[in-house]
């Protein structure tokens, strides 16, 4: 499940690649993190950094209102997030097509 925080500084992150993100590692990799409002994608026991998106931008992606706080819109783009996409229609079998291509060509014949 993907959680969301806004990234202040205050927190060590632990990378899937096994670096360890300290506020400084953090502020090097990323030196823009704390000008603006930053989000950190991290696992359920918030120790986790998959990935770092910029606030406004990932609200505007989802069609959210960026001015709102951070705090109203988080669980908003943490439901979006962890909403699996629509499963898509599954293939006819062979039955449906061939019904399909005789009827088309009745239409045809018409």
């Amino acid at each position: 499940m993907i959680k969301l925080e806004l990234y202040t500084g205050d927190k060590t992150y632990l990378s899937p690649a096994n670096v360890i993100f300290t506020r400084e590692r953090f502020l090097q990799s990323f030196p823009s993190a704390l000008s603006f409002r930053t989000l950190v994608e991290t696992d359920d026991a918030r120790e986790m950094i998959y990935a770092i998106h910029n606030y406004g931008s990932l609200c505007s992606a989802h069609g959210l209102d960026s001015s709102l706080a951070p705090s109203e819109n988080i669980p908003k783009l943490e439901e979006i997030l962890n909403t699996p996409p629509p499963t898509p229609d599954p293939e006819p079998d062979a039955l449906e097509r061939l019904a399909a291509a005789l009827e088309f060509q009745n239409l045809q014949n018409l």
